[in-house]
Order: structure tokens, then sequence, then C-alpha cells
């Protein structure tokens, strides 16, 4: 989206770019002067037509990534709760699963819209701004994070990683047929 906004963005807009580092100087105490992409909507009270060439796209893909997963997701539990030869520990993960589906929603989804579409529908920022790169940064550990949280098999599995809980002891196999013979024979 970067490249296509660079590609097709108006010529840059001197006069948002100081507001812009004072902002960013000012919020993390750093200075920025490469990297930004400012595409004022309104500028001098008049749609600028070349930010409709960023925000079209990207409302393009949001809305068709977001509706193939909701679809996705739908299908799925459609399809789970409709099985009957799915165990129900089975379709327990397969709807934890489904609940982790939705951690993009919130630290991808939700961010780039925000982010891109508040300005050009002048809704006031309420931070988004501020918390976006984080959502953003942290998506990775969120969603590694609620996938071991809610399937027992993963949790157990860094548990033991890290030393917490040993791993059980299983049976050789061939001990385990040995006293299934043994238990036969003395039932003859």
């Amino acid at each position: 989206m970067y490249v296509l906004g660079i590609s097709v963005s108006p010529d840059r807009d001197e006069s948002a770019l100081p507001i812009l580092r004072k902002a960013f100087t000012e919020m993390y105490n750093d200075t920025a002067t490469e990297g930004y992409l400012v595409i004022d909507h309104w500028k001098d009270g008049q749609l600028n037509i070349k930010s409709l060439f960023v925000l079209i796209p990207t409302f393009i893909i949001i809305v068709i990534s977001f509706s193939l997963a909701t679809f996705l997701a739908w299908g799925t539990f459609r399809g789970i709760a409709k099985s009957e030869s799915i165990s129900k520990a089975y379709k327990a993960v397969q709807y934890k699963i489904l609940i982790a589906t939705f951690v993009p929603l919130v630290f991808v989804y939700t961010p780039y819209f925000c982010l891109l579409y508040f300005p050009f529908l002048g809704i006031p920022d309420l931070g988004v701004s501020a918390t976006f790169p984080v959502l953003v940064s942290f998506f990775p550990a969120w969603d590694a994070f609620v996938i071991i949280a809610l399937i027992k098999d993963y949790r157990e599995g860094l548990l033991q990683l890290l030393g917490f809980k040993r791993e059980k002891k299983s049976v050789p196999s061939s001990t385990v047929s040995e006293m299934t013979t043994r238990w036969a024979e003395r039932r003859e």
C-alpha cells in the first residue's frame, strides 16, 4: 500500500510535513525526516482526487480480505456445527481456532481502516494514530499468544519448553505388547 501511495500521491505537501514532524518529535522524543506519506484528503476544503487513488484500492483490499475471512470463518463454523462425525474435543479445538481469527480484525484491519478513513470522513483521530504502530507491531505476538492460550497442546508444549512441566514418560510399545500377551495367557 505504501508503494501505491507513493506512486500516486501528490507532490510532497510541504505545509503538512513540519506539523507532522513536530507532533512526532513531541510524542516520541525522536526526529524523523523521511518515510512519511502525507495525504491531505481535503486540501483547502476541496476533495483531493489523487487521495482517492490510494483510498479506493485500500478500501477494496480491506473489504475483500475481511469479507473472505468472514465468509470462510462462517463456513467453518457452520460446517462444524452441522457435522456429526467430528468429536466434541475436535469441535472445541476448531471453535478456538475460529476465535483466534478475530485477532487480525482487532490488530490489523481496524487500525488500518481507522487510520486511512477517519481523516477522509472527518472523524476525530481518537488516538488511533498513536496506537497504530503498537497494534500492528504486536499483532504476530498477540496472534501466537491467543493460540497458545486457547489450545491446550500448544500451552502444554510451551510450559514444557520453559521447564515448568515435565515430559510425560510413555511406556514403550514392546512393554505394552508383552504385558497384553501375558494377561491374555493368564486368562486362558
